[in-house]
């Protein structure tokens, strides 16, 4: 495949310069996947939404009321004395 010249370059660039903007991001999004199995990217399976629920997961139950204030009012004075 022959390589592009400068030329054909900016050829290429002041036609799609007229172009909707959706055409073109369109475009952008279809050179993209043309690279795509050239550049070796990780792809994650587990979603990070999946992850963050993952680490909140607990079996004790939820702190009541009480707890939660006793807790807020022991840091506090742990931080102010």
């Amino acid at each position: 495949m022959a390589s592009a010249t400068r030329e054909d370059y900016q050829e290429v660039l002041e036609t799609i310069r007229t172009w909707p903007t959706v055409t073109r991001l369109n475009l952008v999004q279809d050179v993209l996947k043309t690279v795509e199995s050239d550049v070796n990217v990780p792809r994650t399976t587990t979603g990070t939404l999946e992850k963050a629920l993952g680490l909140l997961a607990t079996d004790a139950p939820p702190p009541t009321d009480e707890e939660v204030e006793r807790l807020l009012e022991e840091e506090r004075i742990r931080k102010y004395g």
